[in-house]
């Protein structure tokens, strides 16, 4: 926590609260127009570093450049002459086909790509945005019952970014979706992934090295260059 940063407190008439508002643990809390984090009640979900404005909350673990190498790798290394390329489903927890714990960036007989984070409060706009960089077909962002809804939401808002960055370069914006598992006693069918046509950056997707990785704002600035550029 950087609170030369926070902006909460800094004005009386219209406060910011975002941190306070997204934890669904109680572990951030407002005492004398200051934010204070309870580390014995924070579970590590990152959802007050998604809903920052001012980076003033920063997740350590995992950290941004791990998360961007474990993709990078995994998209880099899919095998040619399947295809489209792979759409790349990002989860938090158990994947909608029932298969608990699906390793990171596995590869499964649909061609479907999964990348599953610890928490899914850690998939930034950033972490979207390097997805298509680095060659996804397309982007599911998967949350589930497990998952409160303050985080879902939060995700989601990123999730609505990130498709109207790629829709300003001329894909379409459903490149990037947002989906929600419902628990097995409801109601609500689950129809699955959607098909995802083929990326449209031309030759070979690849994403740039950044060393060492910057800030969130400036990382996504580079991104969006990069995709511009492409």
């Amino acid at each position: 926590f950087l609170g030369d940063r926070c902006i909460h407190g800094r004005s009386r008439t219209r406060n910011c609260g975002r941190c306070l508002e997204v934890c669904p643990f109680g572990a951030v809390q407002s005492k004398a127009r200051s934010i204070s984090i309870n580390h014995y009640l924070c579970q590590g979900c990152g959802g007050c570093a998604l809903v920052c404005p001012t980076e003033a909350i920063r997740r350590v673990q995992p950290s941004t450049e791990e998360l961007l190498n474990m993709l990078s790798d995994k998209l880099k290394n899919r095998s040619e002459g399947d295809g489209y390329p792979p759409v790349l489903v990002i989860s938090g927890g158990e994947t909608p086909d029932g298969n608990s714990r699906v390793g990171a960036g596995e590869k499964t007989a649909d061609g479907t790509g999964r990348l599953e984070v610890e928490q899914i409060g850690h998939v930034g706009l950033e972490l979207l945005l390097a997805a298509v960089a680095a060659g996804a077909g397309g982007v599911v962002v998967v949350c589930g019952p497990q998952d409160p809804p303050t985080i879902r939401k939060a995700v989601e808002r990123q999730v609505r970014m990130a498709g109207a960055i790629v829709q300003g370069f001329g894909m379409p914006e459903d490149k990037i979706r947002f989906a929600v598992v419902p628990p097995e006693n409801s109601d609500i069918p689950y129809a699955g992934f959607p098909a995802v046509g083929p990326a449209a950056l031309p030759g070979d997707c690849s994403l740039p090295v950044f060393s060492p990785v910057p800030d969130r704002r400036t990382l996504i600035r580079l991104e969006t260059e990069h995709l511009a550029d492409r």
